[in-house]
């Protein structure tokens, strides 16, 4: 009996540590968004957990051409990039406030899509994914030519934000696709995550369009453009 308590009060416990890390991570993950993109984010993401996305979008064309020269990079000796291959999808799935699960992440290899990842110690501490054949963007899609990518879910782990990892990771992109003969790249950004439009604002890239994401319960969603800055129309093929 008393080896019957005690294991149960050890999975009570494990449930409670897990529990208070998830909260302990949301909570930071809320904070740091208030105090870098604003309010506004946060209550847009709010929405989204309850199944309501009204969210404020950018399409960015990038080219390599287009941007100054990216910050220093770290030490070669210090980090790796590597191209993720299936044993690293349980440590990706594995970052806290992410929403995607490992069969997500799966399914992304399985239908061609390349992750590049930055490694440090044997550990991945960002990433970057890239689709060949089409914008996969939630609501607004379009095919790529043989010269264009899709960059999407960029991602550098909280601890090593500031250390100039994600323009070092972004020039490793430019190369890798430079290499495939991929030259022209769409990349979509929140309006309202001032950082990621910042960094965009560094790259040099060049605005396209300027839209609304709106997804109901049930799936039912829309897209609309509020504003074109240019002439590219990429959607419309």
């Amino acid at each position: 009996m008393d080896l019957v308590i005690s294991s149960r009060i050890g999975r009570e416990r494990a449930v409670f540590r897990s529990r208070y890390r998830r909260a302990r991570d949301y909570a930071g993950h809320i904070y740091r968004k208030a105090r870098f993109s604003g309010l506004p984010r946060v209550l847009v993401d709010g929405l989204d957990l309850l199944g309501l996305t009204v969210r404020p979008f950018i399409l960015y064309e990038e080219r390599r051409a287009f941007g100054s020269a990216p910050e220093p990079a770290p030490s070669r000796d210090a980090y790796q990039v590597v191209e993720l291959g299936e044993r690293d999808l349980e440590e990706i799935a594995a970052f806290p406030v992410r929403f995607i699960t490992l069969e997500g992440l799966r399914a992304r290899l399985e239908a061609g899509k390349i992750g590049l990842a930055v490694k440090h110690e044997g550990r991945i501490v960002a990433f970057s994914w890239i689709d060949l054949e089409e914008c996969n963007f939630r609501g607004y899609r379009f095919p790529l030519r043989e010269d264009e990518a899709y960059l999407f879910d960029a991602y550098t782990s909280p601890a090593y934000r500031g250390r100039g990892l994600t323009p070092f990771l972004r020039e490793r992109v430019y190369q890798d696709l430079e290499s495939r003969g991929r030259r022209r790249y769409f990349s979509f950004s929140d309006a309202l995550n001032r950082p990621a439009n910042n960094f965009k604002r560094k790259l040099g890239a060049q605005k396209l369009e300027l839209g609304l994401h709106i997804r109901l319960r049930g799936g039912l969603q829309r897209y609309r453009i509020l504003r074109r800055y240019g002439a590219s129309k990429p959607h419309l093929r």
